[in-house]
């Protein structure tokens, strides 16, 4: 449900039971006491905002299902350290990890065809970014109505490794 636990700063442990599908629009938006979070292997869809301003959360397992890192999902989780993003990933959203700081390595599974504005922007912490090796090119979206909306801007990557074609461009992917 939409905002479900939102801003329950108090909140520090969280279970969900298998048979939870989707976690709804700001479901724990604000929730700064939240360290760590299992998703369950159940969970395909997670909403826009869900996890944002979750200050404390340093990891979060996001389940093999989720084909898509909605916009915004956790903006300002200064403390994310780890994230593992699965296989199946296809799409990573708008302003997805921006404020991330504490992200020190990301690596883009060769799943994900689509990269959109601002996904790590301000991610200060990233000295490593891998995109892993894979047949179809990444779309990255930079430009849009004439404006520059990089994905990586405030980003210090010391060790990049692009292990295929990517395009940079304000239209978007092809089906």
């Amino acid at each position: 449900r939409s905002e479900a636990f939102s801003k329950c700063r108090d909140l520090y442990s969280v279970s969900l039971p298998n048979s939870i599908k989707t976690i709804g629009q700001s479901a724990f938006a604000g929730c700064g006491g939240i360290v760590s979070l299992s998703l369950p292997s159940s969970v395909n869809s997670i909403g826009e905002y869900a996890f944002s301003e979750c200050i404390g959360m340093r990891s979060i397992n996001i389940p093999d299902k989720l084909e898509k890192i909605e916009n915004y999902l956790f903006k300002n989780c200064s403390s994310l350290e780890n994230i593992s993003l699965p296989n199946g990933l296809k799409d990573i959203g708008a302003c997805a990890f921006q404020g991330c700081s504490s992200l020190k390595s990301v690596t883009i599974p060769s799943s994900v065809t689509a990269i959109r504005r601002y996904a790590f922007q301000d991610c200060s912490g990233i000295e490593t970014l891998v995109f892993e090796d894979g047949s179809q090119d990444i779309w990255i979206e930079e430009i849009v109505s004439g404006a520059s909306y990089k994905p990586f801007d405030g980003a210090f990557i010391k060790h990049l490794y692009i292990g295929r074609a990517y395009k940079r461009n304000g239209g978007y992917p092809a089906d």
